[in-house]
């Protein structure tokens, strides 16, 4: 319930000459959070570290995206959208046909080389995808913005040090051998 309303409910701005008082619930709200942040930083100074190093990394990502030519950026954004499509649907890693969000092959080269996203196959006959959870979270803060990000907490990605290549021998053949 939004301040002002939870105040006109209670009579307190009708004019009258009293101070306004924040609720007994506030005082509790921040008693809490700084208990918790003060028994994180004394008993798991490890996770304190661990999430400047996150936070570190999620600034890096936003300037790595923020300094990106414009048509690479768009053609992310594309990628983005195309990707966000699935969210809520029981699907893993969405592969995007290049020729759906890429103007030409060297966007895909770009994006591929700032590790933004993962790509198979030659150019616009191709596929991509957004690389990983924390890029795709970063992603989609810069493009739908903190609040309205639909990646946040979403699964539909591939966790961060999953390798692209599970599954594949590196230097199987493509065919099967003669008999």
């Amino acid at each position: 319930m939004p301040v002002d309303v939870a105040m006109e409910v209670t009579g307190m701005l009708r004019g009258s000459p009293r101070r306004y008082f924040p609720p007994f619930s506030w005082f509790e709200r921040v008693a809490h959070l700084v208990l918790v942040e003060f028994l994180r930083r004394s008993f798991a100074p490890e996770l304190v570290q661990a999430r400047k190093v996150d936070e570190s990394e999620r600034v890096r990502i936003l300037g790595i995206i923020a300094e990106l030519p414009e048509p690479a950026r768009k053609c992310l954004e594309k990628l983005t959208h195309w990707t966000a499509r699935f969210l809520n649907y029981s699907v893993l890693n969405p592969h995007a046909p290049n020729q759906d969000w890429a103007d030409n092959t060297d966007t895909i080269k770009i994006l591929v080389d700032a590790a933004l996203v993962g790509s198979e196959g030659d150019g616009l006959d191709g596929v991509a995808w957004l690389k990983n959870r924390e890029v795709g979270e970063i992603v989609g803060e810069f493009f739908f913005g903190v609040a309205d990000n639909p990646f946040r907490g979403n699964e539909i990605l591939l966790p961060e040090n999953w390798d692209d290549n599970v599954g594949r021998m590196p230097d199987a053949p493509s065919s099967p051998p003669e008999p």
